[in-house]
């Protein structure tokens, strides 16, 4: 799947690129911090599973499952956020990456 990691400004449309991924055939994951966004109902209905939670956090990057990700969209208005964003998110993924489907099949109980 591919994870978003928050939607910014309702003027940056980033739930068109929601509504492209989904109609591409992937599996998406938003993350985003305002519960109250106006973006978060266009992305529901685009079949997108939409947490509510900040990417900057390791718990909510966890029920995002980054660890099963694909990849990760980091489009925030901040470097210096994007930057902490991907440490963290190299921090939980460790120096080898998230597993391969077949690390993967071979860990399954």
């Amino acid at each position: 799947h591919v994870i978003v990691a928050g939607l910014g400004a309702p003027e940056d449309s980033r739930e068109r690129l929601v509504k492209e991924l989904r109609a591409a055939g992937k599996d998406v994951v938003v993350l985003e911090p305002d519960p109250h966004h106006p973006s978060l109902d266009t992305c529901r209905n685009a079949g997108a599973i939409c947490l509510v939670g900040s990417p900057l956090e390791v718990t909510d990057l966890k029920r995002a499952r980054l660890n099963r990700a694909d990849s990760v969209l980091v489009l925030g208005g901040s470097d210096r956020e994007n930057v902490a964003l991907l440490a963290t998110a190299a921090t939980l993924l460790g120096p080898q990456g998230p597993p391969t489907k077949q690390e993967e099949d071979t860990l399954a109980p």
